[in-house]
């Protein structure tokens, strides 16, 4: 998902111009680079990034709201087995039901929006927000 979203030359270019370095804080799950960071795997972890990895864990909660959604509002999503087969038609799905969870929330909201106190965007914007810089 990641490679397609082109979210990491937006993460690039939003670098250059402000000339420093961000990064998309993930789990341990994730691979570190230049674009995802994570805390350090247990055991090797020092106090100072004991506590970075506390800190950070506040933020990754927020986040885990999105997929608990994706989850409660698609099951077949978490089914370990059927992710263990790798088909295309998995990564379809998933694909699908991550745009309909958008959707879903675009309509009715979400956790997070009520947590932030924020409004999400009509279907009709996050369409336009999404497809800025895409061919089609």
């Amino acid at each position: 998902m990641l490679i397609d979203s082109s979210l990491v030359p937006q993460k690039h270019a939003i670098c250059d111009r402000l000339g420093e370095r961000l990064c998309i804080y993930g789990d341990a799950a994730y691979p570190c680079n230049d674009v995802l960071l994570r805390a350090p795997k247990r055991p090797n972890r020092t106090p100072t990034m004991e506590q970075y990895a506390t800190a950070m864990s506040h933020y990754r909660e927020r986040v885990e709201w999105v997929f608990g959604k994706l989850g409660s509002l698609w099951p077949f999503v978490k089914d370990v087995a059927r992710k263990m087969t790798g088909s295309c038609t998995t990564s379809t799905e998933d694909w699908v039901a991550a745009l309909l969870t958008t959707y879903h929330t675009c309509r009715y909201g979400g956790v997070t929006n009520s947590y932030f106190n924020t409004e999400a965007p009509t279907m009709q914007q996050y369409r336009a927000m999404y497809s800025v810089g895409r061919k089609r």
